[in-house]
């Protein structure tokens, strides 16, 4: 059986990519080639396994629904605090230092 071996020019040209990176393949050994001089030649078989190589890999990463960092938040809210309290912030007044009637409900004077 006769092997066809191929420039890495003529490789690119048949897979559409730069032959940058058919040379790049060669020499990391992701493709199998013999250096011959200061050109690469390569097999057809070889073409074909690393195609079926990169055919079974997954195209992209998995991605992830998680958010990767703390949601932003707008301010300072604590825990507990009432819109009241934000109000008061807001304004300059130290929150609880006035009536307390904002943040409580209001007592009704039924008449006697």
């Amino acid at each position: 059986m006769t092997h066809i071996r191929k420039t890495a020019a003529e490789v690119a040209t048949e897979l559409r990519v730069s032959p940058r990176l058919i040379q790049k393949l060669c020499a990391t050994g992701a493709l199998r080639a013999a250096k011959i001089g200061s050109v690469w030649r390569i097999t057809t078989s070889a073409i074909d396994d690393y195609l079926d190589q990169e055919a079974s890999r997954p195209s992209c990463p998995a991605i992830s629904t998680r958010p990767q960092t703390a949601p932003i938040t707008l301010g300072s809210r604590s825990k507990g605090a009432t819109s009241a309290d934000r109000y008061a912030r807001l304004i300059g007044v130290q929150p609880g230092s006035g009536s307390k009637s904002c943040s409580k409900r209001r007592k009704t004077n039924a008449p006697a």
